[in-house]
This record gives structure tokens, sequence and C-alpha cells, in this order.
């Protein structure tokens, strides 16, 4: 594949899709810049280990839904990657099965969907600092049954654009803290179940679809009447910030 010329490519969208025997990619010799659509680039490539991306140009890149999602790259590293042109992000991790990612480089200032982008994942740990929301309108079901996530930084969160936010934390059984106090609730049309609380039982262990181990939950006042709609626990502790 060495002699492969790619530098008038517009598109890699399903490029190495399914491949799922691959453990090791060598691409340093693609030419990406014209690139624009990397969707379900890695899609299902189950015993791919290690990439190396630092040589993608991806400034042209508009879609890179599902590129990585039921992948296991170790120490998958996208500090090369330009995705300031990204507007699609939708299950770009979904069941991502590695723990780690640095995702601090990666700009998200034009992404508009960001539907179950960490769905089912095996992350443990999300830093998302850096990510710029502001014209984001769908986030549903963005963690739900990120059964290992213990901790998500959302401080730079906003919700200005947002219009669904359905199932956002649905399963995230380990989360303990969770900062929605950028989010004013009264403004996103579809928040139903953010949670997964509306049907919380402790009797009823298959009732309930919530982070099991949830303790409390930081808000903007503007969202207080909704929020204690969804969770009615005494377990979980509502904070206005």
């Amino acid at each position: 594949m060495f002699d492969f010329n790619t530098e008038k490519v517009t598109t890699m969208k399903k490029m190495f899709c399914d491949c799922y025997n691959i453990k090791n990619l060598y691409l340093s010799y693609f030419k990406t810049k014209n690139v624009t659509d990397m969707s379900y680039m890695f899609y299902s490539c189950k015993k791919l280990e290690s990439i190396d991306l630092t040589y993608f140009n991806t400034k042209n890149v508009s879609d890179m839904s599902y590129m990585f999602s039921y992948s296991k790259i170790k120490d998958l590293d996208l500090s090369s990657f330009d995705t300031k042109n990204v507007t699609n992000m939708e299950r770009m991790f979904y069941h991502f099965e590695s723990q780690n990612v640095n995702l601090s480089f990666l700009n998200t200032e034009k992404v508009t969907n960001m539907r179950e982008m960490f769905s089912d994942t095996s992350i443990t740990s999300l830093n998302l600092s850096s990510f710029n929301t502001k014209n984001v309108t769908d986030m549903s079901s963005m963690f739900m049954n990120s059964h290992d996530l213990r901790y998500v930084d959302l401080s730079s969160f906003s919700s200005d654009k947002v219009e669904n936010i359905q199932w956002m934390f649905y399963w995230c059984n380990n989360l303990r803290k969770i900062d929605i106090s950028n989010f004013d609730l009264n403004k996103i049309n579809n928040k139903k179940d953010i949670f997964g609380l509306s049907s919380f039982s402790y009797s009823n262990e298959y009732a309930y679809s919530g982070p099991k181990n949830l303790r409390s939950v930081k808000i903007n006042k503007n969202s207080f009447e909704e929020i204690k709609k969804q969770i009615t626990s005494a377990y979980v502790k509502i904070i206005i910030a």
C-alpha cells in the first residue's frame, strides 16, 4: 500500500470498516489534505491496537462520525488533528474499548451533532474542559451505557443551541457527581430522562437505569424545577450553582 496515492481523495468513509483482523496500520504516507469525510473509517477494527495518525491532515474534514466506533486502539493520539471544520462527531467513540484517549486537542467549535459520542465506551475518565459546544444541537445519549465512566468534566459546555439531551447519562453506573450548571434546561426541547432516573426504584433493580452511584448533581438555578421532577431519590443531592 505504500504506493497508494491518496492526494486527490475527498472521502475515506468506511475505508477500513470491518477490517476485523488488522492489528497495526501504517498510514504515514497518506495524503489527506483534500479529504472531507472520515466517517466510519476505522469502524469495527476490533483487533487494531496501534495506529499513527500524526501525519493526517484533517483541516478540511467535516464528518468524523463513527470514526473509531467498535475499536480498541491503545493510547489513541489525536494531538495532530485539526478539527476546526468538523460538524458531525456522532458516535465518534461509540463502543470504544480503550481507556486512554486525549481529547484536549479537538476543536469542536463547529460541531452540531454529538449524539452518542461516548456511548458504550470503556473510558473511565473524560476531561472535556476544552470542548466548545456553542453550536451543538444534539447531545442525546452522549455518555449512555458507559458503565466504567467515573469522571467527566463538562465545565466548558454550553447548552445555548442544544435541543436534545435525552438519556445523556443513562446507565452511567459509576458516575458519582455530575455538573451541568452551565445548562439551562428550560431552553432545551427534549430533556426527557437525562439521568435515567424517571423509573428509579431501589426495590426493583431492573426498573433503575440511571447512575447507581450518583450522589450529587450541580445545576443552574433555572433548571431546578425540571431536575426536581427527574430526581426524586433522597440519595441524590441537588446543588444549585
